[in-house]
């Protein structure tokens, strides 16, 4: 059975894309991955339009498909008796709103929390005067070393909440074989320079001051894997990660990617690297990979 050798209806709509050969079963290059810049939407985060201004697809860089997941945590010492107090008092609540039924109210509840709570506060506030005061006490030090103990802080972790936006990084060295594709590369860190940076609105009056600017294009990244030699080139693979929506905050570029600068007989570089940054704009939740996972790839 013949493979085939490119799948045409991905590359149909893309604008660019690197190198020639780029998804084709008997090239290097058979895995790929291609952004797409939309016009954003600033009350939503979402695409104004469901085409993208510009599509741009490229080989899979080493380090690509690195991704983390983070939450924010941080510890709070000698409170453990209070947060005792707060988890006893959802068992009551609990208990109550069963027994309570229609007669269970707010009022019950706050009544419930802040007995349990209160109940506890004194002798923790005291635990917590003594505690300062042996800190500050030499003699109480002395008598700590001496006896081979220690205070114990009485340390707690608790959930603050997501952690950062993910962000992701992809280093590109594009070295063209050909002035064609020298070309190509060219026109490619154009587009990503245009859509990533603001735009002067001057009301379309070239030589009118701009006094405001407006928002670069958002991203979307996707990976396309051939997970079947004799099936369709490239379907957007479900084995790997997804990224959600994306702005970039970052383009560094290396026209003398090689050390020496090296050009064609036309100008154009023989060697270009391209580094780009992007960071997501909606945060992780486990309600948003569990919702995916399964139909598409999870984030």
């Amino acid at each position: 059975m013949a493979r085939p050798t490119q799948n045409q209806d991905v590359f149909r709509a893309t604008s660019y894309k690197y190198p020639d050969d780029l998804g084709s079963s008997v090239g290097a290059e058979q895995n790929y991955m291609i952004f797409d810049a939309y016009k954003a939407n600033i009350v939503d985060g979402v695409a104004a339009s469901t085409s993208p201004d510009t599509s741009i697809a490229l080989y899979i860089p080493p380090g690509a498909l690195k991704t983390n997941y983070a939450s924010k945590y941080a510890t709070m010492e000698g409170y453990r008796q209070l947060i005792s107090a707060g988890q006893e008092a959802s068992k009551q609540i609990n208990q109550q709103a069963l027994e309570g039924g229609a007669e269970f109210s707010a009022e019950t509840y706050m009544k419930t929390i802040g007995s349990q709570v209160s109940e506890n506060f004194i002798s923790a506030a005291g635990r917590k005067i003594a505690e300062s005061a042996m800190k500050k006490s030499d003699i109480a030090k002395a008598l700590s070393v001496g006896a081979g103990i220690a205070r114990n802080p009485f340390i707690s972790v608790f959930f603050e909440g997501p952690g950062d936006f993910r962000k992701f990084s992809f280093s590109f060295d594009l070295i063209p074989r050909n002035k064609h594709e020298a070309k190509t590369i060219r026109k490619i860190v154009t587009a990503f320079k245009v859509a990533s940076l603001a735009e002067e609105l001057n009301a379309g009056t070239p030589n009118a001051i701009s006094y405001f600017l407006g928002y670069p294009r958002q991203w979307e990244i996707k990976f396309y894997i051939l997970e079947d030699p004799f099936g369709q080139i490239g379907d957007r693979t479900k084995k790997l990660f997804r990224i959600g929506r994306c702005v970039c905050t970052d383009i560094a570029v290396d026209y003398g990617g090689s050390g020496i600068p090296q050009f064609f007989d036309n100008g154009e570089p023989f060697h270009t690297k391209l580094d780009l940054s992007f960071q997501e704009i909606h945060l992780l939740t486990a309600n948003k990979v569990r919702a995916d996972n399964g139909q598409d790839s999870g984030y």
